[in-house]
């Protein structure tokens, strides 16, 4: 749990272990753990003020993929789309085989709206550590986004929430891909799947935002039900 007293004091700790003037390994690490410090305050400026001063300290490649991945996350968080990609991009081609360049660079993709090459990023986390369960979600996340592939994300979405089974925000990503996903024949079984769905979610400890997001989705899913036996009744 965050502490803002703890977090100042490990602060200071820092300023005056870097202020010593440690050999640049050790600078690196000062200046990558405050730079955490800084970023988990709110001072995005600082953090990546750090980030950069680490950067041209830094030998190690993983070391220099990390930096460049933060950095990016940094840029991400201000809304510069494009430098937070090429950062994101600099980290993979630093390290093809670091499992947080490529989570990094599939979030930035994401966020720009390029889903398929995100499943692919996302993909290739997995690939690298199969136990990372930010990337598993975002796969299946971003397999719905591309519409293409709503029943494929079903699948993935399945597979994750049995796997995480007390994740509320698995199980209402799989809700929602099954809200959408109700058309033709099965329109109505896959409403009330959503709706059953949605309210298990509910019984998870689940964010005051999300509980607002599922309680919307289930109103409107009430009123589509509702309307569909209307429909149904006009015709028998």
């Amino acid at each position: 749990m965050f502490n803002k007293d703890e977090e100042q004091e490990r602060l200071e700790t820092m300023n005056q272990l870097i202020a010593a003037e440690p050999d640049d390994p050790e600078l690196s690490d000062l200046l990558i753990e405050r730079a955490h410090i800084f970023n988990s305050l709110g001072d995005d400026v600082a953090s990546v003020k750090d980030y950069f001063a680490a950067l041209e300290v830094t030998r190690v490649p993983e070391k220099t993929a990390h930096i460049k991945s933060m950095i990016s996350l940094a840029l991400l968080a201000r809304n510069k789309k494009e430098k937070a990609l090429w950062w994101a991009m600099a980290a993979v081609d630093q390290t093809p085989d670091n499992e947080e360049a490529h989570k990094v660079l599939g979030m930035n993709l994401a966020i720009s709206e390029f889903h398929r090459l995100a499943v692919e990023s996302f993909k290739k986390t997995l690939e690298i550590n199969p136990e990372n369960q930010e990337a598993f979600l975002a796969w299946g996340v971003n397999l719905r986004e591309d519409w293409k592939q709503l029943e494929e994300a079903r699948v993935i979405l399945t597979a994750y929430t049995k796997k995480y089974p007390t994740d509320a925000k698995g199980l209402f990503e799989l809700a929602f891909t099954t809200y959408i996903s109700a058309v033709g024949a099965d329109y109505s079984v896959q409403l009330f799947k959503a709706k059953e769905l949605f309210e298990k979610t509910l019984t998870l400890e689940c964010s005051e935002r999300l509980q607002r997001r599922i309680n919307n989705n289930l109103q409107d899913i009430d009123k589509m039900i509702r309307e569909a036996e209307i429909q149904k009744s006009k015709h028998q």
